[in-house]
């Protein structure tokens, strides 16, 4: 079972040949923070409870060019490429739960 970020990589990869480049580079920046947050899971060791402390994490955090906090549209960005890369891993057979699902 690779690790959340060896899986989120290899999704990339998939998104630059089948996806628009401006959702690549979305799906890029998002990833690099699913990538601070969940480092050193394995993919199927996300679960719902994590997804959640994934998005309070995420809306804590401050604008990169700001003082204020992270937007709820950014967060569900985040929360929406979370959900793409577990997709594709059902895709690819991986046989793991969608944790966004209900979040």
């Amino acid at each position: 079972m690779p690790t959340f970020a060896e899986f989120a990589d290899q999704f990339l990869n998939w998104a630059k040949t089948n996806l628009a480049n401006a959702t690549v580079v979305l799906h890029r920046v998002n990833i690099d923070r699913l990538k601070q947050f969940f480092r050193g899971k394995l993919i199927n060791e996300i679960d719902r409870k994590s997804a959640e402390e994934f998005k309070v994490w995420r809306a804590g955090q401050k604008r990169k060019n700001a003082d204020s906090k992270v937007s709820g549209a950014t967060v569900n960005r985040s929360l929406t490429t979370l959900k793409r890369i577990f997709n594709h891993a059902d895709a690819m057979g991986l046989n793991v739960r969608n944790p966004v699902r209900h979040v």
